[in-house]
């Protein structure tokens, strides 16, 4: 199932997620130049100036670069990538379970590092934030949609991040949200199993207000964090394959 695309989308949005998509399978080799401005616009019955911004577009997530005299040279994604390019990384692999599972499976260990980072350097100020976090757990608890966990769940990590206040790792979780809301499956993967999803979250509460040392904490965040990343890859990847 491809990512979804809001109905709103401009035809230069569908236009760079369709390139990005060929791009990202392959099917434009890295070294190889796509038509020039007029050709593509010819082919997509466009303006050339909707085809210079989708290519300009294409440029800044550093899957193309445009030389003047050159054309426009296609990167490989691979070496190039940024982490704004992980919703077109799914919709193009969204027939390719092992690959996107894998894709998955290193953000969410990234995430998982970093947030371990995270207490070792902030516990105390995490700690003291434990009745604001606990007060937002208890929303998890409450019956209601799919949707409605997802929203609580980003809630609860967005506390937990405005009480450390560092920029970069506030930027890690945007993009979390943005797989959330934007790829298929994600959301089912991470928050179907409510009964699992809330003894995470008592897992977390548990450690900051268990008296025990940043170490500590961060090694029992670990733990609780690494053993739902491989439920929700396992499941994500069962979702894709049509288990």
């Amino acid at each position: 199932m491809p990512v979804s695309i809001p109905k709103n989308a401009t035809v230069a949005a569908r236009l760079e997620r369709q390139l990005a998509r060929e791009i990202l399978r392959g099917e434009h080799t890295p070294g190889s130049h796509l038509p020039p401005v007029r050709a593509l616009a010819a082919h997509f019955g466009v303006t050339a100036p909707t085809i210079q911004r989708v290519i300009d577009r294409l440029e800044v997530t550093g899957l193309v670069t445009v030389k003047r005299g050159s054309g426009v040279t296609v990167n490989d994604p691979h070496q190039c990538g940024e982490l704004s390019l992980l919703p077109m990384w799914f919709d193009a692999l969204s027939d390719q379970p092992d690959r996107a599972a894998k894709i998955l499976a290193d953000f969410l260990e990234l995430r998982t590092v970093v947030a371990t980072h995270l207490i070792r350097g902030s516990a105390q100020t995490l700690v003291k934030a434990g009745p604001r976090l606990l007060e937002l757990s208890a929303n998890l608890a409450n019956d209601g949609s799919l949707a409605d966990v997802a929203a609580a769940d980003l809630a609860f990590t967005r506390a937990f991040l405005e009480a450390s206040d560092q920029f970069a790792v506030k930027a890690l979780f945007h993009t979390t949200e943005q797989l959330v809301y934007e790829v298929p499956y994600v959301m089912e993967s991470l928050y179907e199993d409510r009964a699992y999803h809330r003894r995470v979250i008592r897992g977390i509460i548990s450690a900051l207000g268990g008296g025990k040392g940043p170490g500590a904490v961060a090694e029992a965040m670990d733990k609780t964090l690494t053993a739902w990343d491989r439920r929700t890859v396992a499941r994500f990847r069962g979702y894709l394959a049509g288990d």
